[in-house]
C-alpha cells in the first residue's frame, strides 16, 4: 500500500524528488500539461470582445466604432487591459500580440497557483501534483459553465486572477505593501475578479485583529445598513444607480448566467462541495490556514448573496458587478483542499482510510455533472466494484484474503481510470459523428479541453515524469526546453486557427466564409471603411474574417449592462431580424436544445415556429440605413446579388434604392418583384 510518510500513493504519482524540489521545473511541466490538455483557443469567448476593441484602435479608418458593440461604448473603459495591450498589438499585430500576452498571463497564473498552493500544502510532492492538476482543469465558478479560472483564451481575467493569487500568497507570508499593490493591480485589470481578492484581504485582516463579538457586531451593523439602503429606494438608487424595467429585463435575458436561479443543479452541488471541503479543511486537516479559509468562504457567500439580491432589484451596480464572481477563490481553493483531504486519508495508513482516499481522488477530479454518461459510469463502476469484492473476499463468512478491501479498492480505482479512457474515446467518436467534434487536426486538439479525462491527464504526466526522472537533472536547460516546446506547440495551433488555407482545406463551411469575404472585398466602396453586415453566424467570422461591422448578434450585447443604449438599440434590431434567426435555427443540422429555444423565443419576442421571412421582411430589414449587406441561407424572390448555392448575399443599399423607386409614381415595383439586380 505504500509507506506512512507518502503524502499520496507513489505508484500513482511517482514524481522524482529532484523534480518536486525544483519549482521552476514544476512550473514548466505544468505549462506543457496545460498546452496539451487546455490548448489555446485563439479569439474565442470574451477574447473576441477585447480583440475587436483593439482592432478598432489599430485601424480607425475602418470605422469599426460604428459596430453595435462599440457605438455606445464598451466595458473596456472599466479596465486598463486594452490600454496596456494596444502598444503590444501595434508592435507585433493583433493575433501575435494576443497570443504573446496569453502565454505571459497563463505562465503568471500557473505561478500564482504554485506559490499559493505551496503555502497551504507545505509538501513539495503534494504541491507538484496539485499544480499539475490545476494546469489541466478549467475550474468553473458560478453557474452555467460560462466562466472559468483557467481559460484557454486571453482576457484580463487570467492576469487579474494571477495577481490576486500572488497577492494573497504575500499576505499569508506576512507582507503588507506587496499584497496591496498586487491586489490593486488586479482590480485595475479586472475589477470583478480583483474584488474577491481585495475583500479577502480585508476579511483576513479583520479575523486576525478583532474578537468574535466585535466581528459579530460589525456583521450585524453591515447587514442592517445594507437592508436599510436596499429597502429605502431613494437612498439605494443614489448609492447603486437604477435600471428601468426594460433595461433590467434585457440585461437579465442576455446575461442570464448572473441569475443564481438559472444555474444548473450540478452547479449548486459543486458549490455545496466547495463549502463543505473548505469548512472541513478549516476545522481539521488545514487548521494552519483556517483564518484564510474562513475569509475566502465569507467573501464567496457575501458575493453569492449580493447576486441573489441584485437580480431581484432594480439597482444597477448590483447587476453590473455580478457579485457572485467572488466565488472564484472559493471554487479554486476547493481543489487543493480536496487533494489535501486525499493525502490526510492516505497518511492514516489503514485500509478503510486508503480505500476512501482513492474514492475521494476519483470524486474531486471528476466534473461531477448530472448526465446520462455520469450515471452510466457510476452504475458500471459500482457493478465492477461489487464483483471485485466478491472475487477478492469470497462469499464465505471468513474472507478469502485478509486485505480484500484494499485489493478491491485498488482494482476498482484502476478500472475507473480505464472507463474514463473508454468514455473519453466514445465522447470523441459520438461527437464527431453528430458534428459536435470537428473532424480536423486542430479542432480535435482543441476539444480535448472538453473531454472529462483530467485524472488520466494528471496520472499520465506524473507517470511520464517518473519514467524519465532518472535521466533528467531538471536543470535550467530542461526548463527552457519544456517551456519552449509548450509555446511552440501552442504557436502552431494559433497559426493554423487563423490560416485561411488550412481552414478552407479541412472545413467545408469555411469555404462559404471565404466566398462572402471575397465578395465584400471586391465590392468595397474604395474608402476602406468596414461594411455593416447582418449574418446569423459566429461573431468572430464577421469581425475578423469578413473584417466588417456586425448589424446585430446577441453576443454584441454582452456589455449591455453598462450601456442602456446598447440594450435598447440591440433589442430593437433583434426584433427586426427575429424571423430570419428563427428560420436559420430551424434549418440547423441539429435541433436547438429546449433551454436555448426558450431563451431565443423570449429574447426575440418571436416563437420558433414563426413563418419563414418574406420579401417584405427583407425590404424592412434593408431599410436600415447603416446596413450594407444581409447574408441569408435562403433565396427570397431572387433579390440576392450573389450566391454560392449555400448562402445568398443581399445588397441592402441596392434594395433600398429599388424600394424608393417603387414608391415613385410609375415606379419599378415590378422590377422589385422580379428581382432586378
Amino acid at each position: 500500500m505504500g509507506t506512512m510518510s507518502e503524502p499520496l500513493p507513489r505508484w500513482l504519482f511517482p514524481l522524482p524528488a529532484r523534480l518536486v524540489a525544483s519549482p521552476g521545473s514544476v512550473l514548466c511541466l505544468a505549462l506543457l500539461a496545460n498546452a496539451l490538455c487546455q490548448p489555446y483557443l485563439g479569439l474565442f469567448h470574451d477574447s473576441r470582445l477585447y480583440a475587436f476593441y483593439l482592432e478598432s484602435r489599430l485601424e480607425p479608418g475602418r470605422a469599426f466604432d460604428h459596430d453595435l458593440y462599440l457605438t455606445y461604448g464598451s466595458q473596456d473603459r472599466y479596465s486598463l487591459f486594452s490600454f496596456l495591450m494596444l502598444p503590444v498589438v501595434k508592435l507585433v499585430g493583433l493575433d501575435a500580440g494576443m497570443f504573446a500576452v496569453y502565454i505571459f498571463s497563463k505562465a503568471m497564473l500557473l505561478w500564482g497557483f504554485q506559490r499559493l498552493v505551496r503555502v497551504l500544502v507545505r509538501d513539495d510532492t503534494l504541491t507538484a501534483v496539485i499544480v499539475l492538476f490545476l494546469a489541466v482543469a478549467p475550474i468553473s465558478f458560478g453557474g452555467n459553465e460560462v466562466f472559468h479560472v483557467n481559460e484557454g483564451f486571453l482576457t484580463p481575467r487570467l492576469l487579474a486572477s494571477a495577481l490576486v493569487l500572488l497577492g494573497l500568497e504575500r499576505m499569508l507570508a506576512g507582507k503588507l505593501l506587496w499584497p496591496i499593490g498586487l491586489l490593486f493591480g488586479a482590480f485595475l485589470l479586472h475589477p470583478l475578479m480583483g474584488l474577491g481578492g481585495v475583500l479577502t484581504l480585508v476579511m483576513w485582516w479583520a479575523f486576525g485583529r478583532l474578537r468574535w463579538w466585535q466581528l459579530g457586531g460589525l456583521a450585524l451593523i453591515a447587514v442592517l445598513a445594507s437592508v436599510g439602503v436596499l429597502a429605502y429606494e431613494p437612498l439605494g438608487t443614489r448609492v447603486f444607480g437604477h435600471a428601468d424595467e426594460v433595461w433590467r429585463k434585457t440585461i437579465l435575458q442576455i446575461c442570464f448566467f448572473i441569475k443564481p436561479t438559472e444555474w444548473f443543479l450540478e452547479d449548486w452541488a459543486r458549490m455545496a462541495w466547495d463549502v463543505t471541503i473548505v469548512v472541513a479543511g478549516a476545522c481539521t486537516f488545514a487548521r494552519h490556514c483556517a483564518r484564510f479559509l474562513w475569509a475566502v468562504l465569507v467573501v464567496g457567500l457575501i458575493g453569492l448573496a449580493g447576486s441573489l439580491v441584485g437580480v431581484e432589484t432594480d439597482y444597477l451596480l448590483l447587476i453590473q458587478t455580478s457579485p457572485y464572481r467572488t466565488l472564484w477563490l472559493l471554487e479554486f481553493l476547493a481543489i487543493p483542499l480536496g487533494f489535501m483531504a486525499v493525502a490526510a486519508l492516505w497518511q492514516r495508513g489503514t485500509v478503510p482510510a486508503r480505500s476512501g482516499s482513492l474514492a475521494l481522488l476519483l470524486y474531486i477530479t471528476d466534473e461531477r455533472e448530472f448526465s446520462t454518461r455520469t450515471m452510466i459510469f457510476c452504475v458500471m463502476l459500482a457493478l465492477v466494484f461489487g464483483l471485485l469484492v466478491v472475487w477478492y473476499r469470497g462469499l464465505e463468512r471468513r474472507p478469502a484474503k485478509a486485505d480484500w478491501l484494499w485489493l478491491a479498492s485498488r482494482a476498482g480505482f484502476l478500472t475507473a481510470c480505464g472507463l474514463l479512457v473508454v468514455f473519453s474515446i466514445l465522447t470523441l467518436c459520438i461527437g464527431s459523428q453528430s458534428g459536435d467534434v470537428p473532424l480536423h487536426p486542430t479542432g480535435l486538439l482543441r476539444v480535448l479541453a472538453h473531454v472529462n479525462a483530467r485524472l488520466i491527464c494528471l496520472l499520465g504526466v506524473c507517470q511520464l515524469a517518473g519514467w524519465v526522472g532518472d535521466a533528467l537533472s531538471y536543470s535550467r536547460r530542461f526548463q527552457v526546453t519544456v517551456a519552449a516546446t509548450a509555446v511552440a506547440y501552442l504557436a502552431i495551433l494559433a497559426y493554423l486557427q487563423v490560416s485561411p488555407a488550412y481552414l478552407t482545406h479541412f472545413i467545408p463551411e469555411e469555404r462559404h466564409v471565404e466566398f462572402v469575404a471575397d465578395y465584400l472585398r471586391e465590392h468595397g466602396d474604395g474608402s476602406g471603411a468596414a461594411p455593416c453586415v447582418y449574418w446569423n453566424t459566429d461573431i468572430y467570422l464577421i469581425w475578423f474574417r469578413l473584417r466588417a461591422n456586425s448589424y446585430v448578434t446577441i453576443y454584441q450585447m454582452a456589455g449591455c449592462a453598462f450601456n442602456r443604449e446598447t440594450a435598447s438599440e440591440g433589442k430593437r434590431r433583434v426584433r427586426l431580424v427575429a424571423r430570419f434567426e428563427a428560420d436559420t435555427d430551424r434549418m440547423a443540422p441539429k435541433p436547438i436544445p429546449p433551454r436555448w429555444q426558450k431563451f431565443f423565443e423570449d429574447f426575440r419576442d418571436c416563437p420558433p415556429d414563426a413563418p419563414a421571412p418574406s420579401r417584405d421582411d427583407l425590404l424592412t430589414l434593408a431599410a436600415e440605413e447603416q446596413l450594407d449587406y444581409a447574408i441569408l441561407p435562403i433565396d427570397i424572390d431572387h433579390l440576392y446579388c450573389e450566391t454560392d448555392g449555400h448562402f445568398y448575399i443581399y445588397d441592402c443599399r441596392h434594395l433600398r434604392a429599388l424600394s424608393a423607386r417603387a414608391k415613385e409614381p410609375g415606379g419599378v415595383s415590378a422590377a422589385v418583384a422580379s428581382g432586378d439586380r
